[in-house]
């Protein structure tokens, strides 16, 4: 449930970037409208409320931080060249 929760987050947080970068454009190529389906779909009022309901069931789940386990996760994450 959290890796559901966390990926959808991140989906939501990158097409809500791109929707406010994207522009009007008078005669889309395919490819053009294939991203603002891919934006409308991944930032519309269903899907925020998906993940807003995900984000409450893990929030309920009352998980307790492991400063070992976050310990690990950022060696990982500097490994994969994702930490913060």
């Amino acid at each position: 449930m959290l890796d559901l929760t966390v990926d959808n987050e991140a989906y939501f947080e990158a097409w809500s970037f791109a929707k406010s970068h994207s522009q009007s454009i008078d005669n889309p190529t395919e490819t053009q409208k294939a991203l603002e389906k891919f934006i409308d779909n991944w930032t519309c009022d269903e899907f925020v409320g998906f993940v807003d309901h995900c984000k409450e069931v893990v929030d309920g789940l009352e998980l307790e931080n492991d400063p070992e386990m976050s310990r690990r996760c950022e060696q990982v994450n500097s490994l994969r060249g994702l930490s913060s």
